[in-house]
């Protein structure tokens, strides 16, 4: 019967619903995790076929409010709606040496430094949670403070939605030991230093894919108008397309768009990789337009790249934590 098996997992159901938990989707990580796709469509199932009265039975054991179920429905169909195949894998670099941030960073990574009630790395994971119908799951790549890091993930309560693999080595070789879990699709590329308060990510996919239909884009970069020093620098040839890119200049560029260190990468990143590179955007990526690529741009309003110690401080005093 639909109701009872709904009702062995209201440990579940509770946890997943993200309208009643503070910690908005850190539990609903974990169920996702512990599911496949054929368990949570007969979960789907099941819910919708419930009349109202046994959906009043429900609430009343598992919720204090009546959108909880619904909330649960919504996450439910988004996980099912989409071919795993198809969902991005996340690498997140981090536990760099973070000399930006010296003195904090002497003592922890920069992705441990608090922002409010979070670390920027649980900030950065928390974006992904909403939109399981996009991502697969999260690789946290460290290159020191491992231990300190994996507890960070682990009291985040993320279950098995992210990994975190300690890999001591510059971000284009770690991406190549990663090469047997990235090369089956394209995957998102995001910086440990940059918090994006509100993004779609449905949405930055979806024009993703569509510039792979349409002008057949190999990457995709999330770029800005705001063009902080020392940041890339992007030109656009025409709306949502690269013309011209150079990472860090020495000098200010004529253009308005900054590359945020975010990005998702065609499988064909790997080819021009070299065990020497010191950097994606600076060495790789830069291979790859200079060969011609089609490099599709998605432009955010707003968004903070917390690189020294007077953006944290901008950070905190954005979130009221000081004054």
């Amino acid at each position: 019967m639909a109701l009872d098996r709904i009702r062995k997992l209201i440990p579940n159901v509770l946890s997943s619903a993200i309208s009643i938990i503070p910690v908005a989707g850190q539990f609903y990580s974990t169920f996702r995790s512990n599911i496949n796709a054929e368990e949570a469509k007969q979960l789907l199932l099941d819910i919708k076929s419930l009349n109202e009265s046994q959906k009043n039975e429900l609430l009343s054991q598992i919720i204090a409010t009546n959108e909880a179920l619904d909330a649960l429905t919504s996450q439910l169909e988004k996980l099912v709606s989409r071919p795993q195949a198809e969902k991005l894998v996340v690498v997140v670099p981090v536990g760099g040496a973070g000399g930006s941030m010296f003195p904090i960073t002497s003592v922890m990574p920069k992705c441990l430094v608090y922002v409010g009630e979070r670390t920027l790395l649980q900030h950065i994971i928390n974006s992904f949670i909403p939109y399981p119908d996009v991502f697969k799951k999260v690789i946290v790549i460290s290159r020191s403070f491992s231990s300190a890091i994996k507890e960070n993930i682990r009291q985040g309560g993320y279950g098995k939605f992210v990994e975190c693999h300690p890999i001591d080595k510059p971000v284009p070789a770690a991406l190549s030991d990663l090469k047997s879990e990235l090369e089956g699709g394209p995957f998102l590329l995001h910086y440990n230093d940059i918090l994006i308060p509100s993004i779609e990510w449905d949405k930055v996919y979806d024009q993703y894919k569509l510039f792979c239909e349409w002008k057949n884009s190999k990457s995709m970069l999330l770029c800005s108008s705001y063009y902080p020093i020392g940041i890339g620098v992007i030109s656009e040839k025409e709306p949502g397309v690269l013309e011209k890119f150079e990472e860090k200049p020495y000098h200010m560029q004529s253009s308005s768009l900054a590359n945020m260190g975010v990005a998702i990468f065609d499988p064909i990143l790997f080819k021009y990789i070299r065990g020497s590179d010191g950097g994606i955007f600076e060495d790789s990526f830069k291979r790859l337009i200079d060969d011609g690529a089609m490099i599709s741009l998605f432009r955010i309003n707003e968004w903070e790249h917390v690189h020294e110690l007077k953006d944290l401080y901008s950070a905190q005093k954005k979130r009221g934590e000081i004054v």
